[in-house]
C-alpha cells in the first residue's frame, strides 16, 4: 500500500499528525489490551476511546490550508506490509499507560525516517528525540497496574495523515460549561508535548496535540 490511508480524510485547517491507524480487528484487540489494566477506585485515569487508538509516527502541528495538499502528496511513501508485534505494557513516569512493541522493526524505522525526511524537505519540525513507538491506552495512569505481557500482532500496511479536533461529551446540560473553557481548567493540552517536555511543559505551552 502506498501513501496515507484514504480513511483519514483531512479537512483544513487543522493540527495534523501522521500515525499508524489500525483496522477494525486490530483496534478491537488494542481495546482488549487496554481493558486488562487495573485501576484503584478514584484513580482519575482517562482511557483513550477505542476509536482513537493509534501509533503516532510524527506530530506535525498547525499547517496552513493551502499547504495541506502539498503535504499529503509529499508524504506518499511506499509501505510493504509488515507485522508489528506488541508484547509489553508500560507505565510511563508522565502518567501514560502504553502498549509497546517487542522491538523496532526495520520496516517501521524506515517508514518513520522516510516520513521525517519528507517533513524536513517541507521545512516542518521533526522530533529529535529517539523514536519510541507505542499505543497510548490511558492518561493520568499513575495508579494503574499494568498487566503482565501482551500478545498482539498488528499487520501494518499503511499509515494515515490525521486532523485533530477537540470534542467534549457531556452527560448532562451545563450552562456554565462555555465559561469553563475560557479558564485553565478547560484548556486542552497535548499529552505528546507533555511527555516530550516533562517538567518544562508548564513553561512551554503548545496547545493541543495527538491524543
Amino acid at each position: 500500500m502506498s501513501g496515507p490511508c484514504d480513511a483519514a480524510a483531512v479537512v483544513p485547517p487543522r493540527r495534523l499528525f501522521v500515525a499508524l491507524w489500525p483496522d477494525d480487528a486490530t483496534r478491537e484487540r488494542l481495546a482488549v489490551e487496554r481493558e486488562r489494566w487495573r485501576w484503584p477506585p478514584g484513580s482519575g485515569h482517562g482511557l483513550v476511546p477505542t476509536r482513537h487508538l493509534h501509533l503516532t509516527l510524527h506530530f506535525i502541528g498547525d499547517v496552513d490550508a493551502e499547504r495541506v495538499d502539498v503535504l499529503a502528496a509529499a508524504l506518499r511513501v511506499d509501505v510493504d506490509r509488515f507485522p508489528l508485534s506488541f508484547g509489553t505494557h508500560a507505565s510511563w513516569p508522565n502518567g501514560i499507560a502504553a502498549l509497546e512493541p517487542d522491538a523496532l522493526p526495520p520496516a517501521l524505522s524506515s517508514l518513520h525516517a522516510s516520513l521525517g525526511d519528507a517533513l524536513v524537505r517541507l521545512d516542518l519540525p521533526v522530533e529529535t528525540r529517539p523514536f519510541r513507538p507505542h499505543v497510548t491506552l490511558a492518561r493520568r495512569a499513575f495508579a494503574g497496574q499494568a498487566p503482565d505481557g501482551a500478545d498482539l500482532i498488528w499487520p501494518v500496511d499503511g499509515y494515515a495523515l490525521v486532523g485533530l479536533t477537540a470534542t467534549y461529551d457531556l452527560n448532562r446540560s451545563n450552562a456554565a460549561f462555555p465559561d469553563l473553557l475560557q479558564g485553565p481548567i478547560g484548556w486542552p493540552f497535548s499529552p505528546t508535548a507533555a511527555q516530550a517536555l516533562g517538567e518544562d511543559f508548564g513553561s512551554k505551552p503548545v496547545g493541543t496535540g495527538p491524543v
